[in-house]
């Protein structure tokens, strides 16, 4: 017995040291939550601490589920912010893994080791599965959505891989281990609760399913596709049983939600139904065509919606110096999306990988991923390819319930980064395919790290960094306040050249990684490495792209310290002064309307008073119906009076004539926090 654990242990001990690799570069990347007792620091989950502090009390004080909460919208359903499912015994496993790696950093650390073993699952070496675990893990979607506090989301996507790994198990000969570890991964991927990404997984699952099916029946493996099939049937339903509550909850709320139909009639004129959201709200945010390149370059549209000073002070460099500082205000980003927080980065090198993949990869597994790859790119487009988003809106089943279609990018960087370990996998087993192929090879490098050498020697090829908007708003200004059209220009001419700066940057940037990983696969051809000093290169390469870019989206900057019993809002005046009349008054039921902030984006206000405003995603649809029609301009009426610095008198006036707001009960108004 002792020998067998022995020879486990010696079959599978590089396995255990990339987890633990992946554990010290996880802790590298958040040090400080590790090292400083910082946090951090995430605006959507210091909004959900406002939005669900009446829930949590209530539990704590009475050790029951609320179902109802009033601290928000006049009222909600309270599963959809704060609900605990005890009898869900699958929340406890993600428990265990939060209680190893504290969150959010759990969450980067999923990514990497179930991407590791999905690979793992293809064959691809071990020590070069780490630079795919990498690639996946910090792509800079992933960091950007931990930084903006949609932990859930993060979870989502890193159950993924393990659902993949699963459904590839099953269909490559191993049936039951297969199936039941497909169970388990979706059935944390469910309790994750981010319905949308789960979406997009099972998009990704079945075209890569239909590839599998179709090898399997070109084999003459007909029974045993039928067989696998029916244990992945069962393995769904088994992953969605522990999951049920929650997801017939969600399943009945989402009809009365914005994502639900519209039967209002406004001036009785029938408005347009629709079964889910309007799809020109759910494509706000669609990525732009020219904007796909930032794949392979991160920084190809400009970056982040960050004022240049802050984002690149080194692009003020060539920059006039009577222009530097108004220049350096405005956005890096210059794309088509109302604004980012920053690009979907899936790596430079990954790119090169995946292109020549396409070339080389023998598995026919390769035509579907790049099907899967294909469709997400086409789908993040939106409104700017309106007629296919229109299709899946119309006849894919749910694809009308979700926004940000920009979103659908996470396929991409699911299946890329397949591909590419794939790729690698190709090279270790026969390096000679590399002299045998390469003019596929050159291409390749041509199609990547050819395009991004052009992209830095002449950049205005491929880009427009001042959109023509922007250019009517600047002469706007500049005329107005006395300036020529001689100024106009040379400010333009300025922050065009500080964007290019940006642009190019990144742009040679990627040329040098992909030239990097292109040398490391010759010399491997060449036999002038061995295949364990080419993977462990190789991964070292990929971590060290990735990681640098990641890290302009969370570093210093986004750490706070940790406190205990530190409340997220501190009480202002104004909340004293209404939560003291309210005590006097025995006052429950009347609301507060916080004109101080974005009423209807703001979790403070719920966190003392019964708000009319709030933070959700997923608000009722007869309250946003009442806000668009009635209750927005209610609340502009109030905030023109006070801003016109009306008198109480004439306040209580105007108060009288707004129906919405007296509809809901407002009696207090927020107008100045401190001040009353």
């Amino acid at each position: 017995m002792n020998n067998s654990f022995s020879d486990f242990m010696k079959r599978h001990a590089i396995k255990f040291v990339a987890v633990l690799v992946f554990a010290v570069v996880t802790v590298a990347f958040f040090s400080p939550v590790f090292f400083d007792g910082k946090r951090v620091r995430q605006g959507d989950v210091t909004n959900f601490q406002g939005t669900a502090k009446e829930i949590m009390d209530y539990r704590a004080k009475t050790g029951k589920e609320p179902l109802w909460t009033n601290s928000m919208f006049g009222g909600m359903p309270a599963y959809q912010i704060s609900t605990l499912y005890p009898n869900n015994l699958v929340q406890y496993v993600q428990d265990f893994f939060m209680k190893v790696i504290p969150s959010p950093a759990t969450a980067i650390f999923l990514c990497m080791v179930g991407f590791y073993f999905l690979l793992i699952t293809l064959k691809v070496d071990p020590l070069a599965a780490m630079a795919g675990a990498f690639a996946f893990g910090f792509s800079t979607y992933f960091v950007i959505i931990i930084q903006a506090g949609h932990n859930t989301q993060a979870f989502a996507v890193a159950y993924m891989a393990p659902v993949l790994m699963g459904v590839f198990l099953t269909m490559r000969g191993k049936l039951f281990l297969g199936s039941a570890l497909t169970a388990l991964a979706l059935a944390l991927e469910i309790n994750a609760n981010h319905l949308q990404i789960t979406y997009y997984l099972m998009l990704t699952v079945l075209l890569l399913g239909i590839g599998e099916a179709v090898r399997l029946y070109r084999e003459g493996e007909v029974k045993y596709l039928v067989r696998a099939a029916g244990l992945l049937a069962v393995a769904a339903f088994v992953a969605v049983l522990p999951n049920i509550t929650n997801l017939y909850l969600t399943n009945e709320y989402g009809k009365e939600s914005t994502r639900g139909q519209s039967d209002i009639t406004v001036d009785n004129t029938q408005q347009k139904k629709t079964s889910g959201l309007p799809i020109e709200y759910a494509t706000q945010w669609s990525y732009g065509k020219g904007e796909t390149m930032t794949l392979m370059i991160p920084n190809f549209y400009g970056g982040a919606s960050e004022a240049i000073q802050n984002y690149d002070k080194d692009a003020l460099d060539d920059v006039d110096q009577n222009f530097r500082e108004n220049i350096g205000s405005n956005s890096a980003y210059f794309g088509d999306q109302p604004f980012t927080s920053g690009p979907v980065y899936v790596g430079a090198i990954i790119c090169f990988l995946f292109v020549l993949g396409l070339f080389i990869v023998k598995d026919s597994i390769k035509w579907w991923l790049l099907g899967a790859t294909a469709l997400s790119i086409l789908l993040a487009w939106g409104k700017n390819f309106i007629g296919f988003t229109e299709f899946f809106f119309n006849y894919f089943p749910g694809y009308n319930k979700f926004r940000a279609v920009s979103m659908t990018l996470v396929i991409a960087e699911l299946t890329m980064p397949i591909l590419a370990m794939l790729t690698i996998r190709e090279i270790m087993r026969d390096p000679g395919i590399i002299k045998a192929k390469m003019k596929k090879v050159l291409l390749a490098l041509g199609l990547t790290g050819g395009l991004s050498l052009l992209v830095w020697l002449a950049p205005s090829m491929f880009v427009t960094t001042v959109t023509d908007e922007e250019t009517a708003q600047i002469t706007q200004g500049i005329k107005g306040q006395g300036g020529s059209d001689a100024v106009i220009g040379q400010y333009i001419d300025e922050l065009s050249n500080a964007r290019t700066s940006i642009v190019k940057g990144d742009a040679i940037r990627s040329f040098a990684f992909i030239a990097l990983s292109f040398g490391l696969i010759y010399f491997y051809s060449r036999q002038k490495l061995s295949g364990n000093v080419f993977a462990i290169a190789m991964a070292g390469l990929v971590v060290l792209d990735m990681f640098l870019v990641a890290h302009r989206y969370l570093n210093s900057s986004n750490y706070e310290k940790a406190r205990k019993n530190e409340t997220p809002y501190v009480m202002s005046k104004a909340d004293e002064m209404i939560i003291s009349d309210q005590a006097q008054n025995h006052d429950l039921g009347s609301r507060v309307l916080n004109v101080a902030v974005q009423t209807w984006q703001d979790g403070s206000t719920s966190y003392f008073h019964k708000s009319i405003g709030g933070y959700h995603g997923a608000k009722l649809k007869r309250m946003q119906e009442l806000y668009e029609q009635v209750m927005e301009n209610n609340v502009n009426q109030v905030r023109a009076a006070i801003q016109q610095g009306q008198n109480d008198s004439m306040l209580r006036i105007v108060l009288s004539q707004q129906p919405a707001l007296n509809m809901m009960n407002a009696k207090y108004i927020i107008y100045n926090p401190d001040g009353g």
